[in-house]
Formats: C-alpha cells, structure tokens, sequence
C-alpha cells in the first residue's frame, strides 16, 4: 500500500472520486455483443436470472484466475504518482469471471459448483457489494447488503472539512455519502434481492449465527477515528438489531425453493424506482462534470447505461417480473429510452475531454444512439418496428419525431466531434451535414458551435487532401528521376 496517501474511509473516498481513471463496464463496453448473448441459453433449465452485466469477456478461459488479480497491482507499483490498491483491486472482475465461466459449465456433464450456481450468485454479489461500500467508506449491512448507508461520524467530519477546499459537502451529488454512490454499481446485485423489485426476492445477504453476527468488528477497526472514539456503540459501524432482525424475517425460506410470486407486489411501482435511479445516476453524472470531475462523471453515465441495459437487452429475468413487458414488446419511445440515449450522448461528451481523450468510445456511444433513434427518427407519425426495422407502424404522436430528430443531431454532433478528433475528416463533414439536416427537422435553429465545428473539419479536410497531393506529387517526380537517371 503507498504510504503517501490517506487510506481511511474518507481518503478512499476522495481517491475514487478524484483519480481512480475510468475504465468502461463490460455492458457500455460490448453492447452490441452482449445483446446477442447467449444468456438465454447458459439458464434455460434454471429459474434463476442472468443479468446483462454478469457477462463475460469471450476471451479464452485462464488456467488459474486468481493470477489476474496480481496484474493490476503490478501495474500500479510502477504509478508515479500516490495511488490507493493492493492486489485486491480487481477482486470484483475476478470473482465475477468466476461466476461467468461456472454458469457457463452448466449444460456440462459436471457441475460447476457443489453449493449451486443460486448460491454462488449470492456469495458473488455480496463480495462486489462489500468491495464497493470498503471503497467508498460506507456503511455494509451484511443481511440487506444492497442497501448503502454514509457512517454519520465521517459525515460530520466532511462537513468540519469544507473550509480546506474538499468537495465534502452534505447533500451534492459529489460530496461523502452521495445518493448516487449509494446505488449498487451492479443491477444483479440489488435488484433481485429486493422485494420492491422482484417477486419474490431470492435470499439475499449473509446468514450467519446471530450471536456472532458482529464477530467481524472485533478484530478491525476504523482508522480514520481517534483511537478513543473506536467503540462500537455510537460509532456508527453498527445498523440497529431490529433492522437486522426484521431483515432476516423478510427472508424465509430456501433459497432453492420454488419461487412463488407475492400478491403486493407492484411492477408500476418497480418500474418508477428503476426510472428513479437512471435518472439520479444521470443528473449526478453532469454535476460531477460541472465539478469537473470527468473520470466521476463517466462512471456514473456508464453506471446509468448499466441499468438502462435491464429494459433494453433480453436476458433472463427470473424473478424480476415488472421486466417481462420490456422483454416481450417491442421498443416504445418513453423515458427510460430517452434517458439511455441522453447517457449514452453525455458519455460521449465526457469521452472527448482531454482527461479521457478516448474518441472511439465516443463515436461508439453516438453510433448506438443512432442506431436507437433510427425507428423514430425516420418518419413523421411512423414508427419502424420488428427486429430488422422491417415493418411500420403509423399510430405515433408526431412530437415523437421531433423529439427523435432533435436528440438525433446531438448524436450527429458527436459523432462528428469524435471523427474529427479521429483525424476522420471527411467522414466528420458529413456527419456534421447530417447534424444540420436534423436540426432543420427538428424545427430548432441551428447552433453556431455546429457550423463552426464543420467549418473545422472542412478545413482540416482541404489541408489533408493537399498533403497528400503534395506527398504523391513528390513522389512521382522521384521515380521519374530513377527511371531516366537524373
């Protein structure tokens, strides 16, 4: 561990909002791959869901995957700058890769795991949960492990600390304790768990003796309390005994009995929280941008795709029964379609700043916004349905078209950034053409940033092609000069 850094809670904290790069989820990474999953097939005999972010990597499998824990940190030790992690930073890809490869097996002669692949899900995810609440110092309920907490003792210090320029303050969406970072960074690690989201809700958290059920707290301790201050009463490491009771309570029986569905359960009611979060997640994302804080902002917009992708690629669902609608009709033009497609342009953006500088995930982010755009963007009061777009339907309001056309020359916009940046001139120019097209479809008024932008690319376009005019002119009088011997 690097000495030079504060490594309590709230050091950690600071760190992972701070410097901790941006690396895409596997789901904003290969969405086009992953929605031609075979998830389907690795759980058609089991009742057990397989969300779009348990995919894996179709690399070969590692004889040992224990050893790619050690590559990132080895990495690390040649940081030149003070950093946070030891060889259990990628615990979370590691454990879940795991998981992958085992449901995988399943159709095999052998069976992958002796405790069953329902039990493994859980141990799984209440590792990446804990893991997650360890790096952003927050309170981990080890019965209803989804549910995030701030520690109020850290929460008074931040607000003892604003005066020394850290961004601590209560209630912002980039202070300690943020609701955004209270959402599981995994919809497979909350929502099938939850009895307001599925029904019923497979057992969840770690059953242990409850008379012990505190044994882990006698052999830590926070160090980024006095030393006087560590006892457990008050110190807020401990949730209240009714609340693990009660907790408890909620969750009878086996978790290999048959599930069995609940007559209170509310799939509008589901509906709403996962609008909710997708939209926390995305507002958190723009003020951690307006902070400037681009690595924070990224992992929040690719968070919010990460639960966008549960509406929007088929899977398994398993228990998570308000889904079945999203997963058996076709795409509707609402909220949460407009809210991924509004992501998936801030990623983008954010993708272009110089801190990231990774034009190719932005041109991939606008490309699939297109893609999505493209049944309602087509036209007026028409809808293209069916899997290849084949057919129509012509009962859509007409502000749909106007709505689809003004989000598709954002997307052409930047597109066309993420070309340029690229180097791609001449594909750029087009595509901010395209842009100015839609706008007048749209009805708006055509931006001056948009003209100057294409202005820039027609520019670097003419320049490009002179170069190269002048290369090969060069050239030719070269090997004249080699054939006539001058």
């Amino acid at each position: 561990m690097d000495t030079n850094v504060d490594d309590s809670d709230l050091g950690r904290f600071q760190y992972n909002s701070n410097e901790v790069r941006y690396q895409k989820s596997i789901v904003v990474d290969q969405w086009e791959r992953i929605k031609e999953g075979r998830g389907e097939d690795f759980l058609k005999d089991e009742d057990l869901c397989f969300f779009p972010d348990e995919m894996g990597d179709d690399d070969k499998d590692d004889e040992d995957h224990f050893l790619s824990m050690f590559v990132g940190s080895q990495r690390m030790m040649s940081h030149d700058s003070s950093f946070i992690g030891n060889d259990m930073i990628n615990l979370c890809q590691v454990v879940s890769k795991c998981y992958y490869t085992c449901v995988k097996s399943i159709s095999g002669s052998n069976e992958p795991v002796k405790s069953g692949i329902a039990a493994m899900k859980t141990r799984v995810n209440l590792i990446k949960l804990r893991h997650q609440a360890d790096r952003l110092g927050l309170s981990y309920n080890m019965h209803t492990p989804w549910v995030f907490k701030h520690k109020e003792h850290l929460l008074k210090s931040c607000i003892s600390k604003k005066d020394e320029g850290i961004c601590f303050v209560k209630d912002t969406a980039v202070s300690y304790g943020c609701l955004a970072d209270l959402i599981p960074d995994n919809p497979s690690d909350w929502l099938p768990f939850d009895k307001h989201m599925a029904n019923r809700p497979y057992t969840g958290g770690m059953q242990v003796n409850l008379k012990h059920k505190h044994y882990h707290l006698k052999s830590s301790a926070d160090y980024s309390v006095p030393p006087i201050s560590r006892q457990v009463s008050g110190s807020g490491l401990l949730d209240d005994e009714n609340d693990n009771e009660s907790a408890i309570d909620e969750v009878d029986g086996d978790e290999n009995d048959p599930v069995t569905k609940r007559s209170d359960y509310d799939p509008n009611e589901a509906r709403n929280i996962l609008l909710q979060t997708i939209t926390l997640l995305k507002e958190a994302g723009n003020q951690a941008l307006k902070a400037s804080l681009p690595f924070l902002a990224a992992r929040r917009y690719d968070k919010a795709i990460n639960y966008c992708s549960v509406a929007y690629i088929k899977f398994p669902f398993g228990n998570v029964n308000f889904l079945h609608d999203y997963q058996t009709c076709e795409c509707k033009w609402d909220e949460i379609l407009k809210l991924l497609i509004a992501v998936r342009l801030n990623l983008a953006l954010v993708c272009l700043s110089n801190e990231i500088n990774d034009a190719k995930c932005a041109a991939v982010q606008a490309s699939l916004s297109l893609k999505e755009l493209k049944a309602f963007a087509t036209q007026m009061g028409t809808v293209l349905t069916g899997e290849k777009l084949e057919s129509i339907r012509s009962d859509e309001p007409h502000n749909t078209f106007y709505e689809a056309k003004a989000l598709q020359a954002k997307a052409y916009f930047r597109l066309g950034s993420a070309l340029l940046a690229r180097c791609d001139y001449g594909d750029a120019v087009k595509t901010f053409q395209k842009c100015v097209a839609s706008t007048k479809d749209a009805n708006l008024t055509v931006d001056a940033g948009i003209v100057r932008k294409m202005n820039e690319a027609m520019r670097c376009h003419k320049h490009k092609k002179e170069r190269q005019r002048k290369k090969y002119k060069a050239m030719f009088f070269a090997n004249e000069d080699i054939i006539y011997g001058k």
